[in-house]
């Protein structure tokens, strides 16, 4: 790893030189000017340890500039024990936290060591990770371009804004961004705006002083404290009342939040991340919602399609809540009969992913063990999801009768597309919407199953 140093006292540099200890890293040291500015603009920094003379150097921001290149770097402030509050200014920008001079050069050592770890650990988890948002979030192109934000966006520090239909996986996508960032360690603390009455949702976010109103006989830690150093989800954020926003947007300018009943702010180092199933700006055009808030968590945006747009990976979820309910009700599934899984393919679902998840967590149940058959769906997606008027084949529900569930699905696969494509004219637009499927992917299923069209 390299750490680098920016600080004007020379004998810090001295005794980091002679006897630092810790192995595989390398120390860049600068005195600031123009020499500090070109090294820090290299890059590949882990660790940076800034001294508060410097964190303006030729009228640049130092930490914005260390942050920009060195995405997921750890800073360190070093001040002066006598004046602390740039470096407090410097912490509300994203530094980890203040060494006071004189800086012990064991501490110093002890914390590359942990920023070492979590790297590692951060690195290994990040594989995993992405290695599971693939499986459930799918490889079309929109999906595609979804993962590659959050691989991108989730070791910074960047509010995110996420939109997208009821049931579509916001808080999943939040909680993924969090586990793959450097706050994986921290708190993940989730609010419902829509869910908290708006008398309370001030204390609920902010905490309370003792006495701040009745009934409150103590000091109550507020949302934001809870969630220090980690991430703060704040789901439908289009319900915040128009004076929390007021809030809400000085902690994300200031980093500060003040307790209700309380005349001191308190600096909280809170990552947040937003959510809203309505189009933010039609409640900006109606005054519903301010400008300003909306640009300051709208660094990036996400925006997650319904599951009816991105059915390619709808049986990599359907197996994940499988094998979820399966360990939680005690049961063995083997699998889904073909029929069923067609049936699951042709569902539009209103609800979207939380929708099939309870539609799968009531065939599990259902189920005793062995093969989730029709009966085991809930009567009302049999009919809706038009798949008997596509389904003509015999015996598509005795598993047994077929040499192995492989076949049986590859085979049911390809007699289902050829039945759409006949019924359709051979219309594969309207067939892979029908299908709930990709043009892309319908081509690509034609040519493996060799179907004559």
């Amino acid at each position: 790893m390299k750490i680098l140093i920016l600080d004007i006292n020379d004998e810090l540099e001295g005794q980091v030189l002679q006897n630092w200890s810790v192995r595989n890293t390398e120390i860049v040291h600068s005195r600031g000017g123009s020499e500090a500015i070109k090294l820090i603009s290299t890059g590949g920094f882990g660790t940076a340890f800034i001294s508060v003379e410097l964190l303006n150097i030729d009228n640049l921001d130092t930490l914005d500039l260390v942050k920009t290149h060195n995405p997921g770097v750890e800073t360190f402030i070093i001040s002066d024990r006598v004046d602390t509050s740039r470096a407090e200014e410097a912490v509300r920008g994203g530094a980890h936290s203040i060494l006071v001079r004189p800086v012990r050069l064991d501490l110093m050592e002890t914390l590359v060591r942990k920023v070492i770890a979590r790297a590692f650990t951060l690195k290994n988890h990040r594989v995993l990770e992405e290695h599971v948002m693939r499986d459930l979030l799918g490889s079309s192109p929109a999906m595609e371009k979804i993962l590659a934000t959050i691989i991108k966006v989730a070791p910074t520090n960047s509010s995110i804004l996420i939109e997208g239909e009821t049931g579509t996986g916001k808080e999943f996508i939040a909680n993924l961004i969090h586990r793959l960032s450097n706050r994986v360690d921290e708190p993940f603390v989730t609010v419902n705006c829509a869910a908290i009455p708006e008398n309370l949702m001030e204390s609920e976010l902010f905490g309370s002083k003792k006495g701040a109103y009745t009934g409150s006989i103590a000091d109550r830690k507020g949302l934001f404290e809870e969630a220090d150093n980690g991430t703060l989800f704040l789901d439908e954020i289009g319900e915040l009342p128009l004076a929390l926003q007021v809030k809400l947007l000085r902690f994300l300018q200031q980093k500060e939040v003040r307790k209700v009943g309380s005349t001191e702010n308190r600096i909280v180092n809170v990552r947040v991340i937003a959510a809203t199933n309505m189009r933010l700006k039609e409640a900006l055009a109606d005054g519903r919602f301010r400008e300003d808030l909306y640009y300051r968590l709208n660094i990036f945006q996400i925006t997650l399609p319904p599951l009816r747009e991105r059915k390619e990976n709808l049986m990599n979820l359907v197996q994940f809540f499988v094998e979820r309910y399966s360990k939680q009700n005690d049961v063995h599934i083997k699998g889904l009969t073909a029929d069923v899984k067609l049936i699951l393919l042709n569902y539009n679902y209103p609800g979207n992913i939380r929708e099939l998840e309870n539609i799968i967590e009531h065939a599990v149940v259902l189920c005793d063990g062995g093969y989730i058959a029709k009966e085991h769906l809930p009567e009302n997606l049999v009919k809706e999801s038009g798949a008997p008027e596509l389904l003509s084949l015999p015996g598509s529900d005795d598993v047994s009768s077929y040499s192995s569930r492989i076949e049986t699905l590859n085979h049911m696969e390809k007699m289902h597309i050829t039945k759409a494509l006949e019924l359709l004219n051979n219309n594969q637009t309207d067939a892979a919407r029908r299908l709930g499927i990709s043009r892309s992917t319908l081509w690509r299923k034609i040519k493996e199953h060799d179907i004559k069209v």
